[in-house]
């Protein structure tokens, strides 16, 4: 879905980088197509499941790229 990923410079003095991004659309067919639903997907779940993990160790000795 996206396309033409850039960082660009930081806002005034801050050290975090922006993202520019474009989102690329299609036409959706009427066929048994897969669609995603984002609206009904279950974020409470998703949250819990996410808080579990020991994120500290899942990075440790990571580079940032890896991360």
């Amino acid at each position: 879905m996206l396309e033409e990923l850039t960082y660009e410079e930081p806002l005034g003095k801050s050290d975090h980088v922006c993202l520019a991004w474009q989102m690329c659309f299609r036409k959706q067919k009427v066929h048994d197509d897969l669609k995603y639903n984002y609206w009904k997907a279950d974020y409470s779940a998703l949250r819990e499941m996410l808080s579990q993990v020991n994120w500290n160790a899942e990075f440790e000795s990571r580079c940032v790229n890896d991360m």
